[in-house]
């Protein structure tokens, strides 16, 4: 499948122009990974929700995206449809965000991808990457 990302985004979930029903957008959430969330319903943004979801939007608001499903576990418990999304550039979302440690891999289900993502995910760790990034004393973070 393919649709074009449309506002709406947030942290995980992408809001696509390819209408389902009554709705005229569809909702896909980014499978195998986990972001901070964005405050809602009076609760605070966790740390690294804006930087996450500011990333999420540069790379995808406006563009033509392919969703890779899992054929084995198509929507999520909120009806959205659980997919790997693959940008214009052939890179992957969910692993871009994880790579610069934006995201963390979710091994809640089993999946092709997993020790990929865990070593991902490792490396921006290494590296202090994004929700790793350790300031040096004195200095306050992101």
């Amino acid at each position: 499948r393919s649709a074009e990302v449309v506002p709406g985004i947030d942290v995980h979930t992408l809001e696509l122009d390819e209408p389902v029903g009554a709705s005229a957008t569809t909702r896909a959430r980014l499978w195998v990974i986990n972001t901070p969330e964005r405050g809602r319903q009076g609760r605070p943004a966790e740390p690294g929700a804006e930087a996450a979801t500011a990333r999420a939007r540069d790379l995808a608001l406006g563009q033509r995206v392919t969703l890779r499903l899992a054929p084995h576990r198509l929507r999520g418990q909120y009806g959205r449809l659980l997919a790997y999304v693959v940008l214009a550039d052939g890179t992957i979302l969910n692993e871009r965000l994880l790579s610069e440690g934006l995201a963390r891999a979710d091994d809640r289900w089993p999946h092709r991808e997993a020790e990929r993502y865990a070593q991902l995910q490792r490396q921006a760790q290494r590296e202090g990457r994004g929700l790793w990034f350790e300031p040096p004393p004195g200095i306050r973070g992101p």
